[in-house]
């Protein structure tokens, strides 16, 4: 089966429609997660230097964690 050339286009119109549309939804959420990880790095780092969080061996593993994941 031989496609037409209108049904081409139209095919591949559909697929720029849906590749836009699904860059425009991911976009949307992918802006909110980097500012929150970014905002949690920088308040750990912060309450590191202020001393909140006492850096004994016994919170490293959660410090390193907390790190190693907004990473």
């Amino acid at each position: 089966m031989r496609l037409s050339k209108k049904e081409k286009i139209d095919i591949m119109h559909n697929l720029q429609k849906f590749s836009f549309d699904s860059f425009k939804e991911r976009r949307q959420y992918q802006w909110k997660i980097s500012i929150s990880l970014w905002t949690i790095l920088i308040l750990l780092i912060y309450a590191l230097m202020k001393e909140e969080i006492k850096t004994d061996l016994q919170s490293f593993p959660l410090i390193l964690f907390l790190v190693l994941y907004t990473i």
